[in-house]
């Protein structure tokens, strides 16, 4: 049974599969190479600007470098919860204000589906 992979290894995968080294990567992103060595050993993990500066410079989705491209309904959920966690308390107030507009846009297209019978 293969064991899910990490972020670190995600990140190499992309890194390989982008035919970069950290320098590279570094000069593209503005993030130190030590900090790139710290993601490539599993100590951080890059939070907003970063991830997707990251994401960018190899060509892949943010999503995929966190979390891994299978996902399953709880691994969605999961996935949230740990996007929540890493926010800042800012970022952590527009994520909440956008899923309750979500909901609500849900909830009044329901509405409209109901009255359109």
């Amino acid at each position: 049974m293969e064991t899910k992979k990490q972020f670190k290894d995600r990140f190499q995968d992309a890194l390989d599969a982008a035919g970069k080294n950290r320098a590279q990567l570094s000069r593209e992103t503005g993030i130190s190479e030590s900090m790139l060595s710290h993601y490539a050993a599993g100590k951080y993990i890059p939070r907003n600007k970063k991830l997707v500066a990251i994401s960018n410079a190899l060509n892949v989705a943010p999503g995929w470098l966190l979390f891994g491209e299978e996902a399953t309904a709880n691994d969605s959920a999961d996935a949230l919860i740990e996007t929540y966690e890493i926010l800042t308390p800012e970022n952590k107030k527009h994520l909440l204000r956008y899923a309750a507009y979500l909901k609500a846009l849900e909830e009044q297209e329901a509405d409209d589906g109901i009255q359109a019978r």
